[in-house]
Parts: structure tokens; C-alpha cells; sequence
């Protein structure tokens, strides 16, 4: 399988290698809606770092966000993370973000660090 879901207390990262493709991508989303423990999910990181192919288009991006926006009216606090430096992949991120269908906070970061940074900001704020 090329990519690993790990939960975490409030959140859940997923790892993705290799070829990243639009059936993985939306397989991935399932295992999230899938899960009982969604009902405390507030953040969702997706790394995709070691990917080495992107054979995607825009559509399952679309998909994906109109999963989040059905999904926001159970987790009104979640926020997406993207992490990623390539340029293909950010392209396509942000087109599909031109759409208008980012239901929740959406940001992409070149490593971990600063998305967990970000991410911390909105812990903070609920506070």
C-alpha cells in the first residue's frame, strides 16, 4: 500500500509514497470516514514527500474537498495540512483551492514541522 494512516490523539497523518494516484488518494480519504475514532478527529496532515510520480488530475482533488465540506458539518474544527515541496503537486492543490470548495483551513508547508506548527495555532485558539 503506498501510503500509511497513523492516528494520533486528535488528528491523523498520512504518509504517501511512491506513485500517488487518484484512486489511493480517495482510498485514503475512506479509511478516514471509515473509522470510528473520525469523531474526534481536528486535524487531518497528509504528507507526500516521498511520492515520486504524481498521476493525478484535479478531479479527485475536487472529490476530496467536497468529502471535507460534507464532513465539516461533524467536525467543525478540522484543518488539512498538506506537506509537500513539489511544484507539480502544489499547482494542483492550489487550483483546486481556486474552486471555492475548501470548507475548512487549508495550507500546504514544505515539512512537518511548520505544519504541526500551524496546526498548534488552532489547538490554541480552542482553548
Amino acid at each position: 500500500m503506498p501510503h500509511e494512516t497513523t492516528w494520533e490523539t486528535h488528528g491523523i497523518c498520512q504518509k504517501f509514497r511512491e506513485t500517488l494516484s487518484s484512486p489511493e488518494l480517495l482510498a485514503a480519504l475512506g479509511e478516514i470516514q471509515g473509522d470510528p475514532r473520525i469523531k474526534s478527529l481536528r486535524y487531518v496532515i497528509r504528507d507526500f514527500r516521498a511520492v515520486d510520480v504524481v498521476d493525478l488530475g484535479i478531479k479527485p482533488l475536487l472529490e476530496g474537498r467536497a468529502w471535507i465540506a460534507a464532513m465539516t458539518d461533524r467536525l467543525p474544527d478540522i484543518v488539512f495540512a498538506v506537506i509537500t515541496t513539489s511544484p507539480e503537486l502544489i499547482a494542483l492543490m492550489k487550483a483546486a483551492s481556486s474552486y471555492g470548495l475548501d470548507a475548512c483551513p487549508f495550507a500546504i508547508f514544505p515539512n512537518e514541522e511548520e505544519a504541526r506548527a500551524w496546526i498548534a495555532g488552532f489547538e490554541a485558539m480552542r482553548r
